[in-house]
């Protein structure tokens, strides 16, 4: 905050209100203000706050308006707080690091490298990036992805523009495309990033050069007083592509397909073929070093330290390459670089990359500090005594032991905070070795796909790791920081464009949490995904239950993966569930059952069950423990034989009309008669059905297959008949008239004519059954 006299109230900008007191409600207020220019303003609200300063405590009213700019101290706090005036109104002068010789020899070094510092892409010269395939690479071509009409215009200017630097050719054809991501930067504007992970990088054949450990970028730099750091402008972009690369550097876009002339950010091989080209361009310059797009430049002291770095401008201006000098720091006396501290003493962890570590807050209840003791026996090796050092906080864990944070457990957790951040745990980065990054499904916020484009530039596997295997990186998201810490002087850090649009929205992500915490459901699932879940959850929480490791909290709202979880009213998801379940008047079919092919399970299937569903289910049942038999399928229309058990022939044609269940169908055997029939009491025939038959007695003989007739002129003695039948009273025989009585018959009765063979013919071979014939015997009845 600022201080000033001039405001009779202390007021902050509605931004810093809901980036440091978001979760809070605002008070009404009638208090009308009024600038030095008259314009009134009326504040959204006022705030309680809490106020500490040099030991004094009190709470104090905060206005909040839409607009404005830094947060104001009014003259309502100076009245209840008392500020040492003498220490504020006093001169502080900075020291100069540089003395005056110095700061204008720099000055005349820079002035010399100007065309260093122009604006623009610069272009490298002398040396062509060259992109190699693996061998039998088969092109891929996907087709252009939609762009938000949001963005569109500024997606079209930046193509112009990249077009109009000769960054970007327009081609007609290629056998490559791939597809563009917009990524919007703070300014406003839009970044074209090539998706090269879905096309090239697979098949690429990546270059073998290595990147600089920083061992080696400190051994370098060894001996160094003070250090500048140059910051390189679009780095890749200044590197041009052999001719005969550019064809796998299209990209397809809304305004057709483009080729790229230079290196590209996302391409797996350019980290490589970069650093080998500025590894050339600065060879042979003492106390300097280069990783990537940042050149480090240092020296024993001032005069050599000028001398390096008018040698590395000049070789850049040489070479054509440019550097932004806004991005630029000279003659400092500590600098970060690759995430470590460097000054004159040595190298040094950087304490923003270890303060979730070293401030992460007391746990409050047993799940948090399970949850951080399992990220600190992941490293239990590296830390000696580790057991003495952790058994006040592993008493906590007991189960009759009631929670009471003491001033043991506290100095315990700041002694294994202090353990796990120390150079035995914190090893140097190693190159040569492949690089696992552990990160958990937070609940407190999901950033991840942020990082989508630059880990398209990489190769890599994703592998899912349970969370009890991955203590390291549940601790840390179970106990993250109040405030999160960016990287300082990072004005184009990433976003996807998709988040950009959720600004925009009519509904606010406010509007969801606010939401979110008053549903019944909703705001015991957010609880649960902050704390952690129970073993068993009640029922209506089983769906998100199942889902938890999927389940996260950003800004406020329940994320499931890049969802966002919009609470429902229970009374319109009962009225859609009854409509949907509901029989049409037209259709005789619910709209649950045209969309998914089955009806939805309600209350009155649990009242009355449907009986032929039960059926079908335990049959599907039954017919898992047939050891994978296969089942034998009748197809809608086949002709088949129906069991009949009316008289003393068993089988009847008929058409299968409809399959009720796995082993179950309807067979027509006349006009309008239908017969429900189990897979075993059909046979596939070929007979004709009785609508089709002309003589249906003769078909329905000759398809059975196990009787024979002789001639007309034939004896009783040489007919032929099966063996099984021998002995049988000839009673079957004659009344076969009867017997083709029951089979249907459209037309007027025929006389039933019996298949005889020609004469002169061979008599019929009985065909072998698949089981033995019975034999029929009359009946045995007492005689009174």
């Amino acid at each position: 905050m600022e201080l000033d006299t001039g405001s009779a109230v202390s007021v902050m900008a509605h931004s810093d209100f809901v980036q440091y007191f978001g979760d809070q409600k605002l008070n009404s207020s009638s208090v009308l203000l009024k600038t030095y220019t008259g314009e009134k303003i009326k504040p959204l609200g006022v705030l309680p706050v809490e106020v500490q300063h040099n030991g004094q405590q009190c709470t104090l009213d905060l206005y909040i308006v839409k607009r404005g700019g830094p947060a104001l101290w009014g003259r309502d706090w100076l009245r209840k707080l008392q500020l040492d005036w003498k220490s504020i109104k006093s001169l502080q002068v900075a020291p100069n690091t540089t003395d005056k010789s110095t700061e204008v020899k720099l000055e005349t070094v820079l002035v010399a490298a100007t065309p260093v510092f122009q604006d623009g892409i610069g272009t490298l010269k002398n040396i062509k990036g060259k992109i190699v395939l693996q061998d039998g690479a088969i092109p891929r071509f996907h087709k252009a992805r939609p762009v938000p009409y949001a963005i569109r215009q500024k997606v079209e200017a930046e193509l112009d523009r990249l077009e109009a630097d000769g960054i970007l050719s327009k081609v007609d054809w290629s056998p490559w495309a791939t597809p563009i991501v917009p990524v919007a930067k703070k300014s406003g504007a839009v970044r074209v990033c090539g998706d090269f992970k879905i096309t090239i990088n697979p098949v690429l054949q990546a270059e073998q050069y290595p990147l600089p450990r920083i061992e080696d970028i400190f051994a370098n730099l060894a001996g160094g007083k003070r250090f500048t750091k140059v910051d390189l402008a679009e780095a890749y972009l200044q590197m041009e592509i052999e001719e005969d690369s550019k064809m796998f550097l299209t990209i397809n876009t809304l305004k057709g397909l483009y080729r790229y002339n230079r290196l590209v950010f996302g391409v797996a091989s350019a980290p490589a073929i970069w650093q080998r080209a500025m590894d050339q361009v600065l060879q042979g310059i003492p106390g300097t070093q280069c990783y990537l797009d940042d050149i480090i430049v240092t020296g024993a002291n001032d005069n050599e330290h000028l001398e390096n770095l008018h040698k590395v401008l000049q070789r850049l201006q040489d070479y054509g390459l440019r550097a932004r000098r806004d991005k630029c720091e000279f003659f400092k006396p500590c600098i970060t670089y690759c995430g470590h501290t460097i000054d004159a003493q040595g190298l040094h962890k950087c304490k923003e990359k270890i303060n979730a570590v070293m401030k992460a807050p007391q746990p409050q209840d047993v799940q948090q500090l399970r949850s951080f003791l399992g990220f600190i026996n992941y490293y239990h090796r590296f830390m000696p005594n580790l057991s003495t050092v952790l058994h006040p906080l592993n008493e906590l864990l007991q189960a009759e032991r009631k929670w009471k944070w003491t001033k043991e457990c506290e100095q315990a957790f700041q002694e294994v905070k202090r353990l796990v951040t120390s150079e035995t745990v914190l090893t140097h980065y190693d190159p040569s070795l492949p690089v696992k990054l552990a990160c958990d499904a937070s609940p407190y916020a999901a950033r991840m796909q942020r990082w989508a484009l630059f880990l398209g530039g990489h190769r890599y596997k994703i592998e899912f790791k349970s969370t009890l295997n991955h203590a390291n990186a549940d601790g840390l998201s179970r106990l993250p920081l109040d405030t999160a810490t960016g990287t300082k002087g990072d004005k184009e850090s990433v976003a996807m464009f998709t988040l950009m649009q959720i600004e925009s929205l009519p509904v606010t992500a406010e509007m969801i949490e606010r939401e979110t915490r008053k549903d019944a459901t909703l705001s015991q699932v957010y609880k649960a995904t902050q704390t952690g879940w129970a073993a068993s959850e009640r029922s209506f929480l089983a769906p998100y239950f199942q889902r938890r490791d999927e389940l996260a909290i950003d800004s406020g709202c329940l994320m499931w993966g890049m969802r966002i979880i919009i609470p429902t009213k229970q009374k319109l998801a009962n009225v859609l569930f009854a409509y949907r379940n509901a029989t049409h008047a037209t259709t005789n079919r619910t709209p649950a059952m045209l969309f998914l092919g089955r009806g939805l399970r309600s209350r009155l299937d649990l009242l009355k069950p449907n009986l032929r569903r039960t059926v079908m289910d335990r049959q599907i049942k039954q017919g898992k423990g047939t050891h994978n038999r296969e089942t034998r399928q009748l197809e809608i229309g086949q002709t088949v034989l129906a069991r009949d058990y009316r008289g003393e022939h068993k089988w009847i044609p008929g058409i299968i009309r409809e399959r009720q269940g796995p082993l179950s169908y309807t067979v027509e055997v006349a006009p309008d008669t239908i017969w429900r029939r189990h897979l075993d009491q059909l046979r596939g025939s070929e007979v004709r059905t009785a609508a089709e038959m002309v003589d249906p007695a003769a078909s329905f003989i000759a398809a059975q297959g196990d009787l024979s007739l002789p001639t007309a002129s034939a004896t009783p003695e040489t007919m032929s008949l099966p063996s099984s039948t021998a002995g049988q009273d000839s009673r079957n025989l004659q009344s076969s008239d009867s017997d083709m009585g029951c089979l249907p018959s459209p037309g007027p009765p025929l006389t039933p004519r019996i298949g005889l063979p020609r004469a002169g013919a061979s008599p019929a071979v009985t065909p072998e059954r698949p089981y033995p014939m019975r034999t029929h015997r009359p009946p045995k009845r007492l005689s009174f």
